[in-house]
């Protein structure tokens, strides 16, 4: 699930078997993110976010211009980064929805 809300912030429209690496101690790897970030400001499938990680939520909100800039604007161009922007505002609105329709104990997990 968290690999699936990662996905959708960053609008990888690539992940396949192939690029999700396990290690020995059952973590995954995610690589191959050469078809990420695009500049689109909706969810892709947002069927695919039926439950949502405490902690992810948590920190999605201190996720804002500034830092992204910081953080990844030698990579991206303003319009990616506002793009993702506007994808994490669809996904927490979105567990705001689901939380509303079921209940945070179906919603949300540690």
């Amino acid at each position: 699930l968290k690999m699936r809300l990662f996905d959708q912030l960053i609008c990888n429209v690539d992940r396949h078997l192939n690029n999700v690496l396990i290690t020995k101690e059952f973590e995954l790897r995610l690589i191959d993110h050469s078809r990420a970030f695009r500049p689109v400001n909706e969810l892709r499938d947002p069927t695919l976010l039926p439950r949502f990680s405490r902690s992810l939520l948590d920190a999605l909100p201190r996720l804002d211009m500034p830092l992204l800039k910081k953080r990844a604007g030698m990579y991206l161009r303003d319009s990616q980064i506002t793009a993702l922007l506007k994808r994490r505002d669809a996904i927490l609105s979105l567990a705001k929805q689901r939380i509303a329709e079921h209940g945070e104990a179906a919603v949300i997990y540690p």
